[in-house]
């Protein structure tokens, strides 16, 4: 994989994660008083790309892990695809130095 395609993958990575955590919270600015089926497409989302971070919260929906707070999911969901862009960045940053190159942003 050349450095381009890296860098590349990352920046669409992080674009992706951020506009999805946004959606998810502007989506909870105004609940609905029926099911956001939209809402929920984010959360499943943020939790495919948290993986494997989020293989807890994805309990969810078996019903094992009851009372805990909406907000609790959101950030059950979406902290572990934030997670994995920093571990990507790191990633990144340690193999350009690993290969004499100085880091880029």
């Amino acid at each position: 994989m050349t450095r381009l395609v890296a860098r590349t993958m990352w920046w669409n990575h992080c674009v992706l994660v951020v506009l999805l955590v946004g959606f998810v919270l502007f989506r909870g600015i105004s609940p609905t008083p029926d099911a956001d089926i939209g809402r929920g497409l984010g959360l499943m989302s943020l939790e495919i790309l948290g993986m494997p971070w989020t293989s807890s919260s994805m309990a969810r929906f078996a019903d094992q892990l009851p009372g805990l707070d909406d907000r609790a999911w959101v950030a059950a969901s979406s902290g572990g695809a934030v997670l994995n862009v920093v571990l990507h960045a790191a990633l990144l940053t340690v193999w350009d130095r690993c290969r004499g190159r100085k880091p880029t942003s």
